[in-house]
C-alpha cells in the first residue's frame, strides 16, 4: 500500500491510497478517525457487489488511510484497539504484574 497526504480541511485530512491490486483509493479521515468519503474505481460501489476479496481490500485501504494521517499528521486517527501505542502500553503494563496479580486477573483465560 502507498499513501499520499493531499489536503487538510476544518473536518480532517484528505489522502489517495493506492492497495494491493493498484486501485487507487480517495479517502478522507477526520480528525477523530471515521472515515468521512471515500471513491475508488476498481470495486463495486456496494460492499454486497464485491467479491470478498474486493471488500477486505476496500477496508485495508481505509484502515491504512487512518494509519497514515496518525504517522504523517499525529491526529489520533486509529481506532484504540488497533492503536500501536495503546497495545504497546498494554503489553508494557500486562508485563509489570507478579504471578500472583496476573493469575487474579487472567487466571482464567490461561490455557
Amino acid at each position: 500500500m502507498k499513501g499520499i497526504v493531499g489536503d487538510e480541511d476544518t473536518n480532517g485530512v484528505g489522502l489517495r491510497v493506492i492497495d494491493n491490486n493498484d486501485v487507487s483509493h480517495g479517502i478522507h479521515v477526520a480528525f477523530d478517525g471515521e472515515i468521512t468519503y471515500h471513491e475508488q474505481g476498481g470495486y463495486p460501489d456496494k460492499a454486497a457487489n464485491r467479491t470478498a476479496e474486493g471488500n477486505e481490500h476496500v477496508e485495508q485501504a481505509r484502515r491504512f488511510a487512518q494509519y497514515y494521517v496518525y504517522v504523517d499528521r499525529r491526529y489520533d486517527t486509529v481506532p484504540s484497539t488497533d492503536h500501536p501505542e495503546r497495545i504497546n502500553a498494554v503489553r508494557l503494563a500486562i508485563r509489570e504484574l507478579n504471578d500472583t496479580e496476573f493469575e487474579a486477573l487472567f487466571g482464567d483465560l490461561q490455557t
